[in-house]
């Protein structure tokens, strides 16, 4: 007899501690639920015959803040580089400057490869111009600009497996020079640099930093007084302009492409979901079409879901964000927060999907969307939320 109550004891000990150790309810948790009138139920999409649509668009963003600049074509993106340099020398040699004692005898700039997508067997070529127009860190793909349409560089090397350098006429440095002497006598609104049609590669380089080694730099050799020196140029601002069509990844499919950027509404419905079910957990899948998919030097690793306020105009309520983690052939990742949200009385107008690191090279990431012919792979939410009988 003690040792059928011994038995029974630990029996009575594993169930609790298995129930208590799991996130998602047991059926064997559900009976106990059930004797207080209280019941889990769970949704799924796969088998709950729930409506859900998909799309991709382009949202337009500055780049300012990425930590690369990028240039080059390939696929269906096109990046050019405005780039914009201040300088940093005594009042004395200002006063050279704006007398004319300064001979320019080079002036080049250099950029540090950190960032490759496309084809890198392919040839690397670009033109350089004046920018005559004002922009600043709020410049994006839509924004106007003004520019000579004169190729400004010179030669072109690449030293070693990173540093590219171009050399530039010394009249347009001679300009910047006198524009940080006396800001009245000349303008300094930077550089366009576009690449020549057949690149067929796109080539991110180390974007200004505070304190960065290795940010793109403009050195001035020059000679006053019979010296020789070096003026050194700093980035004061500088940002990829990404133009380019929505990629082609099929029909069934969605793209995610950060920089340009594509990126994807979902829409759920769940008005099968009680409005007085308590939300216990929420998970969305999305599955990867690999054979669409073009993964470059920064491979999409995760996937930003957010809130939609505004399904028309894409406009997403920052409070709520979940975070989808690539595992295998597919995304995954809670999303209780964003359904808990829904569920106390926010508008569902679907969730916005992008790179979690959105500003950040174009990779293109093709996955399976609503429309897809096999439901298996077409995004999964499953919702586990309990109710009173």
């Amino acid at each position: 007899m003690q040792n059928k109550i011994i038995v029974f004891l630990l029996f009575v000990f594993s169930v609790l501690l298995f129930t208590k150790c799991n996130d998602s309810p047991t059926d064997m948790g559900s009976g106990l639920l059930t004797q207080d009138n209280i019941e889990i139920l769970k949704f799924d999409s796969s088998f709950d015959s729930t409506y859900q649509t998909s799309n991709s668009f382009k949202f337009v963003h500055p780049l300012s803040s990425s930590s690369i600049i990028m240039l080059g074509n390939a696929d269906n993106v096109t990046s050019k580089i405005l780039i914009k340099f201040v300088f940093a020398f005594a009042d004395s040699l200002k006063d050279d400057v704006l007398n004319n004692n300064i001979i320019i005898k080079d002036s080049w700039i250099e950029l540090h490869k950190s960032y490759l997508f496309g084809d890198s067997t392919s040839g690397f070529d670009y033109s350089v111009f004046k920018v005559n127009s004002y922009w600043t860190s709020t410049f994006d793909a839509n924004s106007s600009l003004s520019f000579d349409e004169v190729d400004l560089s010179g030669a072109k090397n690449v030293i070693g497996d990173t540093l590219y350098t171009f050399r530039i006429d010394n009249s347009l440095s001679n300009a910047w020079i006198k524009n940080y002497s006396d800001t009245v006598i000349a303008s300094n609104n930077g550089l366009l640099i576009s690449p020549i049609s057949g690149t067929k590669k796109i080539i991110g380089f180390t974007a200004y930093s505070i304190g960065g080694v290795s940010e793109p730099k403009l050195k001035i050799a020059i000679e006053y007084l019979g010296v020789a020196d070096t003026i050194i140029g700093y980035v004061s601002s500088d940002i990829s302009i990404v133009t380019g069509n929505l990629p082609i990844v099929g029909s069934e499919n969605i793209s995610i492409q950060p920089s340009l950027s594509s990126e994807a509404k979902l829409f759920f419905d769940l008005s099968k979901i009680p409005q007085d079910a308590v939300i216990n957990s929420a998970n969305l899948t999305l599955t990867i079409d690999s054979t669409e998919t073009k993964m470059g030097a920064n491979p999409i690793s995760s996937l930003n879901t957010y809130i939609l306020k505004d399904s028309s105009t894409h406009l997403i309520d920052s409070n709520y964000v979940n975070v989808l983690n690539k595992s295998g052939n597919t995304f995954t990742g809670a999303v209780t927060t964003l359904i808990r949200a829904l569920s106390s009385g926010l508008n569902n107008q679907g969730f916005l999907i992008k790179a979690a690191n959105n500003y950040y090279g174009v990779e293109i990431l093709a996955l399976k969307g609503s429309n897809t012919s096999d439901i298996t792979k077409r995004p999964k939410l499953e919702i586990v939320y309990t109710r009173k009988k």
